[in-house]
């Protein structure tokens, strides 16, 4: 503790991750609680502003005092709204021929009502013990990317889910939102294949591309590997591993974004004076279910393929929000949105 005055305490942070908004805090002297509060604000990661909801810090010396932090109990709402891509809004991976909305509990606990063609209303039959998630859940489907940030701006809805890449610089900086969350879709992954199906399988394994995750979706997409170890399931599909050398990209044309895509694998392709490269990889959009992983296994060994991205999804709300959010699983919530993907001819 830095500072405490008239209701009021100011503390430093080791680290940005310390403390959060909405936690409480019991300041302790000798081991004996002497006062509470709860955070208000953090400051820069640094210094966490604290409001005393009981007890004095009077004439207690500074560095004496010891705090013990602990996150605050979850309110559950009663209802909350939530924002998602229709189905006249593609990214640059897939776009959906239908899109609707499943009940995040077990089947029958909630009752699915169309209130508009873009609007649902979820309400819960039956209650699940324990579970955060709220009686009512009011659904709004958005055409398009900007208006969904403009209707969580307004507080017309609590919690909006975007597809990789679209959520705008601007909502990514402004503080008031909590832009460092994600989920993962279900299914469906970004792979690569040779176009050249005798080439040999293991010189696929070069293909990083950390590049074209942060500057086309905005580091939005999950790398392979780093899903397969948050899964505790790193042998489940293989995937690459190894340095690229010498190859040439070409997009799936079921990419709605496969001239952005190609353009950008293509810089630099063929430096000046160097032979043109005959090795051609594709990267394709695999739609399979991620778990369990037989099927997504069976389409990758059938198109010689290995994956490289997990599709992840940013999900923003206020700060207040955040624990809530958490609490519901943002996986959870992402997954909630069902999309048949328009697969295009080549």
């Amino acid at each position: 503790m830095v500072w405490a005055r008239e209701g009021r305490a100011y503390v430093a942070l080791r680290d940005s991750s310390a403390v959060r908004q909405g936690e409480l805090l019991t300041f302790m002297d000798r081991g004996k609680p002497i006062a509470q509060g709860e955070v208000v604000r953090v400051l820069d990661g640094e210094l966490a502003q604290a409001k005393l909801t009981s007890g004095s810090l009077a004439g207690v010396k500074l560095d004496d005092v010891r705090i013990l932090a602990e996150p605050s109990p979850i309110p559950r709402p009663s209802a909350l709204r939530i924002g998602y891509p229709s189905s006249r809004r593609s990214n640059l991976v897939f776009a959906c021929a239908r899109t609707s909305v499943t009940s995040p509990l077990e089947p029958g606990a909630y009752r699915i009502q169309a209130l508009a063609p873009n609007a649902y209303r979820l309400a819960r039959d039956s209650a699940a013990a324990g579970s955060p998630w709220p009686d009512t859940l009011l659904i709004r489907l958005f055409d398009e990317a900007v208006d969904e940030e403009i209707a969580l701006a307004r507080g017309e809805t609590d919690v909006a889910v975007f597809w990789p890449g679209e959520l705008s610089a601007q909502m990514r900086e402004e503080r008031r939102w909590q832009t460092d969350l994600f989920g993962a879709r279900a299914r469906g992954v970004i792979a690569a294949a040779w176009e050249d199906r005798d080439a040999a399988r293991d010189s696929l394994d070069g293909l990083e591309l950390a590049s074209f995750n942060a500057q086309l979706f905005r580091g939005d997409l999950e790398s392979w590997s780093r899903y397969s170890a948050r899964l505790c399931r790193p042998d489940s599909v293989p995937g690459p591993h190894r340095p690229p050398s010498g190859m040439r990209f070409s997009v799936d044309a079921s990419f709605p974004g496969r001239r952005a895509l190609e353009y950008f694998l293509g810089r630099g392709e063929h430096p000046a004076g160097a032979p043109r490269m005959r090795r051609s990889v594709r990267i394709l959009y695999v739609d399979a279910p991620l778990d369990p992983p037989d099927s997504l296994r069976q389409k990758l060994r059938d198109l010689a393929a290995v994956p490289l991205f997990a599709m992840r999804c940013p999900v923003v709300c206020r700060p207040q929000l955040r624990s809530y959010v958490i609490a519901l699983g943002t996986d959870a919530l992402v997954n909630m949105l069902e999309c048949d993907p328009m697969m295009r001819k080549p």
